[in-house]
């Protein structure tokens, strides 16, 4: 009862209210609150997600449930104007889903959408989320260059952070499935990906070859962070005839490597799109 009038004052306050300072109380109050660490939040159309307010990725849930977009406004926007009725979308490095549940909410043309999550913390809301549902499907495993079991190192407070590359400041290590994507996506028999949306943390270029042969054949658009990637990584991680663009905060398109700083993602724009962009 507590947890729901706490989650149900954060809905009225910030969602209603456009106030600050909503999540303070929960977060002061979740050590002590047992309801907080598995709060079934509804959401119409889709499904009931099991929260855990201990990850802060369950108030990204919260605020996209409302239909806030946060830093990835622009990212969702040119993703828009890619998509075309039928698409399928792979989300690698899903974490909660959110990014999934936007997409699938607003983009009812979308065909399917597969979601990649190996670490066990974000794949319960994410499972329970999608569970049965009719375009969504879940997969308890990262994305790589080849088969194995890794060491995850998860951050204690947000389930968004966790690498596989390098340290994360107050973590602990996660033992997880890594596959590799050509091989996973052939014996499980998944659509290719027109869209291929990547966010694993300095993973992206483990993530890139292993699915170089779905990406030689579909030519999907891709859209990856680069925060953690160095300037020859990124060139390195360009298929031949696609077309890199940096993302910026203001949502404009640029080439230039001296403006990665003004934004955190890249578009890889595959032969035959770039006419569609414009810088």
């Amino acid at each position: 009862m507590i947890a729901r009038l706490l989650v149900g004052f954060y809905l009225w306050w910030h969602g209603t209210l456009h106030l600050p300072g909503a999540g303070w109380l929960i977060r002061r109050l979740v050590p002590v609150i047992p309801g907080l660490h598995a709060y079934p939040l509804d959401i119409p159309d889709f499904g009931t997600t099991i929260l855990d307010f201990r990850d802060s990725a369950a108030f990204g849930m919260l605020n996209v449930s409302l239909g806030e977009l946060g830093d990835d406004e622009h990212l969702y926007a040119w993703i828009k104007k890619y998509l075309r009725p039928g698409a399928v979308l792979w989300d690698v490095g899903a974490n909660a889903g959110y990014f999934s549940l936007h997409l699938v909410r607003i983009h009812p043309e979308l065909a399917a959408v597969h979601a990649f999550e190996p670490n066990p913390r974000a794949f319960q809301p994410l499972s329970s989320l999608f569970h049965g549902h009719r375009k969504v499907t879940v997969h308890p495993v990262g994305l790589g260059r080849m088969n194995a079991e890794m060491e995850l190192n998860a951050s204690l407070s947000g389930s968004q952070t966790g690498s596989l590359v390098h340290q994360v400041e107050g973590s602990r290590h996660v033992r997880v499935a890594i596959r590799c994507g050509d091989d996973y996506a052939r014996q499980h028999r998944l659509p290719d990906p027109d869209i291929l949306k990547i966010d694993v943390e300095a993973f992206e270029p483990e993530v890139l070859a292993g699915l170089s042969q779905t990406i030689l054949r579909k030519k999907p658009l891709i859209f990856f962070e680069h925060h953690f990637l160095t300037d020859a990584q990124i060139r390195q991680l360009t298929p031949e005839g696609y077309a890199l663009r940096f993302l910026l905060k203001d949502g404009r398109l640029s080439d230039d490597f001296a403006d990665r700083a003004a934004g955190g993602d890249c578009l890889l724009i595959p032969p035959g799109c770039l006419e569609h962009s414009s810088l």
